[in-house]
């Protein structure tokens, strides 16, 4: 019940960058606050394909199992939760590329892979996190990482979101690539804004940072914004993903 430093755990391929120890610049009225202790966090979005790989390990071992209408269900603090939200037949594109085809995982295209994985609930971002030993970003881990001690409003600076900066206010009707912008920020992190929103380890479950979808609102691309997604609001998962820390 508690690892002892002999557990085995999968690896999950993925660059991380360097956060070091130190000041940021937290909130809306640019408060400077420390962490005192370096951590590295995912330079992109995880993708379709890590999250396939993810269900056909956590699927092999039993720690995740499927439902009626597509739903892929584990536990969660002792209680049953919805993970992810397989795409069928009937519900097509709006639920997750992903889907059970009877034998195993796979994904309706394959131009998919590299796109950020979502109709993740934040159960199934918390049980992927912890499937490869590590967890999602708190608040100010994850602020601290997309502005650094800038001030900045957003990842690029302070020159409002716009089509040709990040993906967002239906740009291309969907997610696209990860890091297909180029743009990053300070740290050399991608697609901190737009794309899709990430998951933060926090009780309120909040989402951090915009999608594809914020309707030309700049208030959830603000560095600072915390947006409370409801921990399994199965009605609004399109535009839902997350990125990891150690």
């Amino acid at each position: 019940t508690e690892d002892d430093g002999s557990c085995e755990y999968p690896e999950l391929i993925t660059d991380m960058v360097l956060i070091p120890a130190g000041e940021y610049t937290a909130g809306q009225w640019d408060a400077i606050i420390p962490i005192d202790y370096d951590f590295e966090i995912m330079k992109y979005e995880v993708t379709n394909e890590q999250y396939l790989d993810y269900l056909s390990e956590a699927y092999e071992t039993g720690d995740i199992w499927i439902t009626g209408g597509g739903y892929l269900r584990g536990n969660y603090d002792g209680q049953e939760e919805i993970f992810y939200h397989m795409q069928t037949p009937i519900i097509g594109d709006i639920i997750g590329k992903i889907f059970w085809n009877g034998w195993y995982f796979d994904i309706n295209s394959e131009e998919f892979l590299e796109h950020p994985v979502t109709n993740i609930t934040w159960y199934g971002a918390v049980a992927f996190a912890d499937h490869y030993d590590m967890r999602l970003p708190a608040n100010g881990e994850w602020e601290k990482s997309s502005r650094g001690t800038t001030g900045n409003d957003f990842p690029w600076g302070n020159e409002l979101p716009t089509c040709d900066l990040c993906n967002f206010d239906w740009c291309i009707n969907g997610t696209m690539v990860v890091g297909e912008y180029g743009n990053s920020n300070p740290f050399n992190i991608y697609d901190l804004a737009g794309n899709v929103m990430e998951w933060t380890d926090n009780e309120f479950c909040f989402a951090k940072g915009g999608s594809w979808k914020s309707n030309n609102n700049a208030n959830l691309m603000f560095t600072w914004h915390n947006y409370e997604a409801g921990c399994s609001d199965l009605n609004n998962l399109n535009d839902k993903g997350f990125r990891l820390v150690r």
